[in-house]
C-alpha cells in the first residue's frame, strides 16, 4: 500500500514534472532536512541540492520551503 507522502510525491512528480532526484530532494525537504543534510544523504553538493530545490519552487509556483511543502500536502489527484 502506498502511504500518503509517497502518493503526494507521485502527484508532485507528475503535476510539477519533477525528475527522480528532485522528488528525492523534495521528500527529504518535506521531512525537515536542511540542504546540507540532503546533500550528505544523497551524496551531492549543497549547490546541486539548492538547484533542485530552486527548480522545484519554480515548477510548483512556490516562494519558500514552507510554501513548497504546503503545496505538496494540498495536491489533489486529477
Amino acid at each position: 500500500m502506498v502511504d500518503g507522502v509517497s502518493m503526494r510525491l507521485g502527484l508532485a512528480r507528475s503535476q510539477w514534472r519533477l525528475g527522480e532526484r528532485q522528488v528525492q530532494v523534495l521528500e527529504l525537504l518535506a521531512g525537515g532536512a536542511t540542504n546540507k543534510e540532503i546533500a550528505v544523504r544523497l551524496a551531492r553538493s549543497e549547490v546541486t541540492v539548492e538547484k533542485h530545490v530552486t527548480e522545484s519552487y519554480r515548477r510548483a509556483g512556490a516562494r519558500s520551503r514552507t510554501d513548497l511543502v504546503r503545496k505538496l500536502f494540498t495536491l489533489d489527484g486529477v
